[in-house]
């Protein structure tokens, strides 16, 4: 039956009234329906009389709910008065009501026309229950199902195939009725009551004895009948026994013969050592042994069928020392004893040299794995580690400690390390080195690390080691190799003796002589160059040679031309340091003079004196100078003289050639009478200078010009006047050329000025 309870809170009209059920035909909306909207329904189900109480009222609804069971559309129902007319009406409540909401009361029983359901449960052995897919060996199996609605269950038992071993879900295909056992009941009685029935394993259960199944794996099925007659799996003839459900079977295997496998597994570190897992190991690698007994895979399911299981592991080791080969030969070495595995990591031993490792595994059927063997090599010693210290270096005589090398080396921050590495078995990786507490590691290549190092001046201790493929470290063992070095930044120091002034002569032969010292490497080498400014590299680079206590010196022979100059001076130390020092000289070729004071004045209107003191500096000759000067207005009123505290000479006019007015470069050319032998007659008096300094060749003069009481100034802004000196001719040189401003003003003044050293050479 089924009836449909709906709660009327409200009523008008008359006192009954017929309301009818009806089964909505097409779908709607409950929020959007209206009067208006409403669908369509089909014929009457069935009408209740509806009086005005409020309280539950009921209509049978069987008729569609057997219809929605069977497949029928289920658009609900709609609830109408037989006879619609205004002011007669009755409200229900709907389900968004807080309580009194519809509801409908199903009440049914089901036929008995459904095949039964069959899940296999469990096969036992001796009693036990075990894993549903266990694999034995024992002489009785047992098999329970579970099963439901009091049904009849019986069992059958079918294998795959005659090797025991399931290819794919398309072969091998059976006959229900051709399998190795036919079905047999197994709850004959079928009086268990509503629910689940579970047969238990010790009553009712079927067993088969040993020999019915083959070594390898099986599939077991069950299927059952109710007291209907209704049955699972009723197919007869040809079907895929691995098609049926898992829940109907069960997967067996039997373990007779077939034994475990035991995996071996080496941790790191280790290295092959050989295409068959041979490895290079060291005392710290780990060996574990793994024992599987497996029956068959069951690749659709996901999940593996054991055998028997494992019942023991057992190894032993054999250490052969130097000796290869060591499984081979039954003559080396001597064999530990056999070891029962425990589950936990084991080592080979501590000793370098090679090893052989046997080991095998039982399994709970007795069944014996053959023996295996294999061969290891236990290497402990770490790689050979050496250094080669590359250019520039000098060798550092320095007491150093015990075991440090005994070569110490002056280095710079160019200088490479090359640090090598040797393994004669797995080969080197890596090289460390620490400088200070700092430790740097690089990767090899082709066995070697080339590096510089970038530290402070001043000694050091540096310390490498190498390290190979299996993690063997020299550090800290005697692999580990010292050495004491010195890294040198500082340059040779420079100090340049001579020339000792800014001022000098350009002779024949001119010395650099130079003190050179360096406190750590010492020096190497000492160059000197000569640079004009305006002609570039005057002398390259020459070597200067010891003249000892630390002095160097280098000739440069030739005149040089007059002019500015840069002496430079660079030095080396052993570890290619270098520093330059330069020292500006200016050379002059014959004489060179310097007066004070600057400029002078003399008011023309009174008359009076300018007095010029020259420092000379006469390069050839004796300590004599003579000077004379271009007739300039009446440079005869002037009367210049020369003084050297004690003599006093006239400076000569000379009066050849009047166009002294001329530009420079043209009254110089015209000077030829000056450069010639016949013009001595030209010169004034010679005078010694004052104060003379042979070391040096440097005295004093003093030019004095007495300026009479004028009536005007016109004077002329240069006078040229010219310098000679005694012997001059025995140097082939020549007098020099300058000016001398005199000048006046619109105050009545002359001022004297002499802007010299300006030089302008005859020839």
């Amino acid at each position: 039956s089924a009836t449909l309870y709906l709660y009327q809170y409200k009523a008008a009209g008359d006192s009954i009234r017929a309301y009818e059920i009806r089964k909505i035909s097409n779908t709607w909306s409950e929020s959007t329906i209206t009067w208006n909207n409403q669908p369509g329904y089909f014929g009457v189900t069935s009408t209740t009389n509806v009086n005005t109480n409020d309280g539950w009222k009921s209509w049978d609804v069987a008729s569609d709910v057997a219809a929605f069971v069977s497949g029928a559309t289920n658009n609900g129902w709609v609830i109408k008065d037989e006879t619609e007319a205004e002011n007669h009406n009755r409200r229900f409540i709907s389900k968004e009501y807080d309580s009194l909401d519809p509801y409908l009361v199903i009440d049914y029983t089901p036929a008995d026309n459904i095949d039964p359901d069959t899940d296999i449960g469990y096969i036992t052995r001796d009693n036990y229950d075990t894993d549903p897919h266990q694999c034995v060996q024992w002489d009785n199996y047992y098999v329970t199902w579970t099963t439901y609605n009091e049904d009849i269950v019986t069992h059958g038992i079918s294998k795959d195939d005659d090797s025991g071993v399931r290819v794919s879900t398309n072969s091998p295909q059976y006959v229900w009725d051709t399998i190795l056992n036919s079905w047999q009941m197994v709850n004959p009685d079928g009086n268990a009551e509503d629910g689940d029935l579970q047969v238990p394993w010790y009553s009712p259960f079927y067993a088969w004895t040993d020999g019915i199944l083959s070594e390898g794996h099986h599939r077991v099925c069950g299927r059952a009948r109710d007291l209907d007659g209704n049955q699972e799996n009723p197919v007869t003839g040809v079907i895929d026994i691995w098609s049926l459900p898992d829940d109907d079977c069960c997967e067996v295997c039997i373990d007779k013969e077939t034994p475990p496998v035991t995996t071996k597994e080496v941790s790191e570190p280790k290295e092959p050592k050989s295409a068959d897992e041979n490895f290079y190991v060291t005392d710290e690698t780990d060996f574990t042994l793994t024992c599987t007994d497996t029956c068959a895979e069951n690749e659709d399911a996901g999940y593996t069928i054991p055998g028997s299981g494992c019942k023991e592991t057992k190894y032993k080791v054999k250490f052969c020392g130097a000796n290869e080969n060591c499984c081979l030969e039954s003559t080396q070495g001597t064999w530990d004893d056999w070891i029962t595995y425990e589950l936990l990591s084991f080592h080979l031993g501590t000793e370098d040299g090679y090893y052989c490792l046997q080991w095998y595994s039982v399994d709970n059927a007795n069944n014996k794995e053959t023996d295996n063997y294999q061969e290891h090599k236990l290497d402990n010693i770490p790689p050979e580690a050496s250094k080669l210290v590359g250019e520039p270096k000098y060798p550092y005589d320095v007491e150093v400690p015990t075991g440090y090398d005994a070569e110490s080396w002056y280095v710079s921050p160019q200088t490479e390390f090359t640090f090598s590495c040797v393994d004669s078995e797995v080969g080197a990786t890596e090289v460390c080195y620490m400088i200070g507490y700092t430790i740097t590691c690089n990767d090899l290549v082709d066995g070697s690390y080339t590096t510089t190092f970038d530290l402070p001046h001043g000694e050091f201790n540096i310390s490498y080691w190498c390290i190979d493929a299996l993690g063997n470290s020299g550090q800290g063992s005697s692999y580990q190799k010292y050495e004491r070095d010195f890294m040198e930044r500082i340059p040779p120091e420079i100090q340049i003796l001579n020339p000792d002034s800014p001022i000098g002569c350009a002779m024949l032969t001119f010395d650099v002589i130079a003190i050179v010292t360096d406190a750590d490497s010492g020096v190497q080498t000492v160059e000197a160059r000569l640079v004009n400014s305006a002609q570039g590299v005057v002398y390259d680079w020459t070597a200067m040679e010891s003249i000892g206590n630390d002095k160097y010196r280098v000739a440069f022979s030739n005149l040089i031309d007059a002019g500015n100059y840069n002496v430079e001076v660079r030095a080396f130390d052993n570890v290619e340091n270098k520093n330059t020092v330069p020292k500006s000289v200016d050379f002059y070729q014959d004489v060179y003079f310097e007066t004070a004071p600057e400029s002078c004045t003399v008011d023309w209107t009174e008359g009076g004196q300018c007095n010029f003191e020259y420092q000379m500096t006469l390069c050839h000759g004796g300590d004599k100078v003579a000077m004379t000067m271009h007739k300039l207005c009446c440079l005869t009123w002037l009367n210049p003289t020369l003084s050297n505290g004690v003599d006093t000479v006239f400076v000569e006019e000379l009066f050849k050639l009047p166009t002294f007015w001329y530009a420079i470069n043209v009254y110089v050319e015209q000077f030829t009478d000056w450069c010639s032998d016949d013009t001595n007659t030209l010169w004034g008096d010679y005078i010694t200078l004052r104060n003379w300094n042979e070391e040096t060749r440097t005295g004093y003069v003093t030019l004095n010009f007495e300026v009479p009481e004028l009536d005007s100034c016109g004077m002329c802004d240069k006078i040229y006047y010219a310098i000679d000196y005694q012997d001059k001719l025995q140097f082939y040189s020549y007098p020099r050329v300058s000016y001398f401003g005199i000048e006046c003003d619109g105050d009545n003044n002359i001022i004297f000025n002499p802007k010299g050293p300006t030089y302008y050479e005859c020839g």
